[in-house]
């Protein structure tokens, strides 16, 4: 069974401390296995329009994991995961490199 990525928490929104190589491993390792679910590419904008619409905070917290699309989130998982493995993994690089893949 493949391992999700470790998260942090983002005003209740889970985001993968991750970069684009773990991103792409996992996303491609996920398919390999065959597990069912759903990976979310998100933003601050996605965490703070989760703050007043429920229905689209449930869909990412309902996800395999929550890329770290944008650099607000970075900067929190590096707060908090000073170990330099928490980078920017932007929607349209990681599905370059999982059909590449």
């Amino acid at each position: 069974m493949t391992n999700l990525p470790r998260s942090i928490d983002v005003m209740g929104v889970p985001i993968a401390a991750l970069n684009l190589a773990k991103a792409t491993e996992t996303v491609l390792s996920l398919a390999e296995a065959r597990r069912g679910g759903y990976i979310c590419v998100t933003g601050a904008h996605g965490v703070i329009e989760s703050q007043d619409d429920p229905e689209f905070a449930e869909i990412l917290r309902g996800s395999l994991f929550n890329t770290p699309d944008g650099m607000p989130n970075v900067w929190m998982g590096r707060f908090f995961h000073r170990d330099g493995t928490i980078d920017r993994v932007y929607g349209p690089d990681l599905m370059r490199e999982v059909f590449d893949g």
